[in-house]
């Protein structure tokens, strides 16, 4: 391990107190929370991040927790949180370390560890009731980000900027108040502060395609492909994603019906007739929806998908699978898409009054209506034989029999169902617990969904 000072460039400018809090102030849009977090890695980035968000909250009286991250993937990663927070509270910061725990990652490490991360950056927030995280995205991210994107073949949706702010499902809200700013500008404040940051190895690590993709830079800055040059190029491919789902939720209303159980049903046929861009976005969104996907599917998935729909005039030969969901036919011909049960397989302890489960589906809980040790799981096709052999699974359409293996059950400890809201199940004996259940929709775009999606306790 070895600590840094980034020295920054010669001609680079720290960021002013005034410009952070401009942008602060309008990623807020007129919010003014109790509380705000940061999160903090001890690098340059969320270094500077840190200190700026630190001056911001004197002075507007917020109360700031500045979150440190010790992903547990190499065997001084404690004593750099440590030191990091030791960092901080020489500039009076005051800092909590959030660590990873459980199996060591040993593929695909950049992406799980993300995963990890923002799960414990969520986790502490809930606690702390905290419901704004600042990260330190800057322009320079920005611009790799695109050029990763753009390597992999992603399309509008792939190739758009970074958000600004981001408003997930659950967990707090996500703003990047350094997006305009370049690592130059950060590596100033940095400077300015006095303060020193850790050095990652991964960062220059050239097994990593976005270490290889900085080295570039250089060179493409050379020929015009500046980081700023790639940031706009990113928000007019935001621009043009705006107007691909404005486009697929006017498709949406004339060829499909998103049903609140979490499925929907789709004319085909009418899907092709439609351009293709806006084909192969509202099939994204959909996938996304059902799939319960924090982000849209691959691109590629999408295409072969929609290439197989048109060549066989709106229909499947075979029932197929993606993103997390099953499509097949119907006798009626519509297209039938449906949670995939194997993905959804699996529980989210513990019972909170309100939560997110599978990505897919918002519910209200009465938690003193639980038994101890109550979970939400799919109700499987296990629970949909014990079910059906007690006489309490009937053969009506809504849901129809593909998508009620995903749907959210709650159960108690022993694994007894004691409720499925969307078939209208509750035990003998049980009290209702769920007071409501809603669909999540992807990140700025909703349907129209045509039922309530819950029937009446029997």
């Amino acid at each position: 391990m070895r600590l840094i000072r980034d020295q920054g460039t010669a001609d680079a400018k720290p960021i002013s107190p005034q410009a952070f809090a401009a942008r602060l102030d309008s990623l807020l849009a007129g919010d003014r929370p109790g509380r705000i977090a940061v999160a903090c890695s001890g690098g340059p980035d969320s270094m500077a991040l840190a200190w700026l968000a630190a001056g911001w909250a004197k002075v507007t009286g917020i109360a700031l927790q500045i979150l440190i991250i010790d992903h547990a993937l190499r065997a001084d990663s404690a004593e750099e949180a440590a030191l990091t927070a030791r960092r901080l509270a020489v500039h009076g910061i005051a800092a909590r370390i959030l660590t990873r725990t459980g199996p060591a990652i040993g593929r695909n490490i950049q992406a799980l560890a993300r995963d990890a991360r923002y799960g414990l950056l969520a986790r502490a927030c809930a606690e702390s009731g905290i419901g704004h995280l600042l990260l330190a995205h800057h322009l320079d991210d920005q611009a790799e980000t695109f050029l990763l994107r753009l390597a992999r073949g992603s399309g509008v949706e792939g190739l758009a900027a970074m958000a600004d702010r981001l408003d997930p499902p659950e967990g707090p809200a996500l703003l990047r108040p350094l997006l305009p700013f370049p690592k130059a500008a950060l590596a100033a404040t940095l400077l300015h502060a006095g303060l020193d940051a850790v050095d990652d190895p991964s960062n220059r690590n050239p097994a990593y395609a976005r270490v290889r993709l900085r080295g570039l830079m250089p060179v493409l800055a050379g020929e015009g492909l500046t980081a700023e040059r790639l940031a706009q190029t990113a928000q007019r491919m935001a621009d043009a994603a705006e107007v691909l789902d404005l486009a697929a939720r006017d498709l949406a209303e004339r060829c499909v019906i998103f049903h609140a159980a979490g499925y929907a049903t789709i004319d085909a046929s009418a899907l092709c007739e439609a351009p293709r861009a806006t084909r192969l976005r509202l099939l994204a969104r959909l996938l996304q929806a059902i799939g319960g996907g924090g982000y849209p599917p691959r691109l590629d998935g999408v295409e072969r998908l929609d290439h197989d729909l048109r060549a066989q005039g709106g229909r499947l030969a075979n029932p197929r699978t993606l993103a997390g969901c099953r499509l097949q036919i119907l006798r009626d011909g519509l297209l039938l898409l449906t949670r995939e049960a194997a993905a959804a397989e699996r529980a989210l302890p513990p019972i909170q009054p309100r939560l997110v489960w599978d990505g897919r589906f918002r519910l209200d809980i009465a938690v003193d209506a639980c038994p101890p040790g109550a979970r939400l799981a799919a109700l499987g096709r296990d629970g949909m034989r014990r079910l059906r052999e007690a006489g309490r699974l009937d053969r009506t359409d809504d849901p129809p029999a593909p998508a009620r293996p995903a749907l959210p059950a709650l159960l108690e400890a022993g694994g007894r169902i004691l409720e499925v809201p969307h078939l209208g199940y509750l035990a003998h004996g049980a009290q209702p617990a769920i007071r409501a259940i809603s669909p999540v929709f992807p990140q700025g775009f909703r349907f129209a969904s045509f039922s309530s999606g819950t029937r009446q306790p029997t």
